[in-house]
């Protein structure tokens, strides 16, 4: 983390340069190593290539297919039935618009 002492040192930089962006890059390159002591040892991260995921647990992929499927199915469902039924009271009191952005 940035300390008060060393925004102060900053701020001495940027009145010496007159430059935001100088001043704060200046301080980064003087002060490397303090800010890479932030820095987590897994950064960067490296992803190992592998098969495609579904591969390992295929009951899961199976699974979130099948509910997703399922989603989008009766969501077309209950928009047809809105639609098809738009006339009726219920449906008109409460709003076909409004059902549909539902």
């Amino acid at each position: 983390t940035i300390t008060e002492l060393r925004m102060i040192e900053i701020f001495k930089n940027y009145n010496k340069l007159q430059s935001h962006r100088g001043a704060a890059c200046e301080w980064v390159v003087d002060h490397f190593d303090i800010i890479m002591r932030d820095v987590p040892p897994s950064y960067p991260r490296k992803i190992l290539p592998s098969d495609a995921s579904h591969h390992h647990y295929p009951w899961l992929y199976i699974a979130s297919l099948v509910i997703g499927f399922s989603a989008v199915v009766a969501v077309l469902i209950v928009a047809c039935l809105v639609h098809r039924f738009r006339e009726k009271k219920a449906i008109k009191n409460a709003q076909v618009d409004f059902l549909f952005i539902i």
